[in-house]
């Protein structure tokens, strides 16, 4: 069904927005654990399992261990 389809597209751009508007939020305050935990939200709505990992445990080395950032390491695993 065509519908199907163009709700995929419509999805996977929404996520490669939000995958975007987290690298910017990192690039503008590289040491903010809030701007890398956004980032792996990001790449976990994306699917992209490993740069989420990547990105909550650099959260986590900012933050300390904070719940929050970890469940999303192991959501990423």
């Amino acid at each position: 069904d065509l519908r199907g389809v163009g709700d995929e597209a419509y999805l996977r751009r929404v996520r490669e927005v939000a995958v975007e508007h987290g690298q910017r939020a990192v690039k503008l305050a590289p040491d903010s654990a809030n701007s890398w935990n956004t980032l792996a939200f990001a790449y976990l709505t994306a699917r992209r399992f490993g740069d989420a990992a990547a990105a909550a445990e650099r959260a986590m080395e900012l933050r300390g261990h904070d719940l929050d950032v970890g469940d999303q390491v192991a959501l990423a695993h």
